[in-house]
């Protein structure tokens, strides 16, 4: 939702406060319906590296029972769109287990995001957060999602569809072309440090974890009156 200006503001103050390496991963996520080329264009004059892209599903029935603001065709140009314009690594996400998915329809999603050629994918299992539609329904029973055994056979799936396109499985839930495995998820995995900034973020520092205050309002009166956040 950053203008390209804003991202520009952004990683330039970032710059300015941490020592930052030449050739830092510089990873943005967006809706694929927030994406133009004149963004794309702004943001890769910034300094972004890789584009992540929420695609969740390119199957336009699963996107509306998602609520989503964006159709399959907006996933797919978004994909095209950050190709044109030079982005080091192109992900995309997918989720299996959603309502109403069947095994075919998951097959399909599977085979035209991979059609795509992304450098990374990461597919996900279908979380229900609280305080959600998704767990209303639940509390209800009118949440018809496939069962466990049904996931774990998705799930399955996709770990041999993605490798046998040349994907490499690195960690629980994301694939890459060798040389595109995200440095942000490694770090976790190899228990190294990282700092997180912005309200309800996480960082992990001298084995220490912290999160920050939720609220915007909050996290901002806090950080203008020069207190911790």
């Amino acid at each position: 939702v950053l203008s390209g200006d804003q991202m520009r503001r952004l990683l330039a103050a970032m710059r300015g406060t941490f020592p930052v390496c030449d050739d830092a991963e510089v990873t943005v996520e967006a809706n694929p319906e927030t994406l133009d080329a004149a963004k794309l264009r702004a943001y890769r004059h910034a300094g972004v590296t890789r584009l992540s892209i929420g695609a969740q599903s390119l199957d336009e029935a699963a996107l509306k029972r998602l609520g989503r603001d964006h159709t399959a065709e907006h996933s797919i140009g978004a994909v095209v769109l950050a190709r044109e314009h030079d982005f080091t690594s192109v992900s995309i996400d997918l989720i299996f287990g959603l309502p109403g998915q069947d095994g075919e329809q998951w097959s399909s999603t599977l085979r035209v995001g991979l059609d795509l050629a992304p450098d990374h994918i990461s597919l996900y299992g279908l979380t229900v957060e609280r305080k959600t539609v998704f767990d209303f329904m639940r509390r209800r029973q009118t949440l018809d999602v496939p069962s466990d055994d049904q996931q774990a056979d998705m799930y399955g799936e996709a770990i041999d569809v993605a490798s046998a396109a040349g994907y490499g499985h690195y960690e629980i839930s994301n694939f890459a072309r060798p040389g595109h495995e995200s440095r942000h998820n490694m770090t976790y995995w190899a228990d190294e440090s990282y700092i997180g900034l912005g309200p309800s973020a996480s960082g992990y520092v001298d084995g220490r974890r912290y999160t920050n205050v939720r609220g915007t309002k909050s996290y901002m009166k806090r950080i203008d009156a020069r207190e911790s956040a």
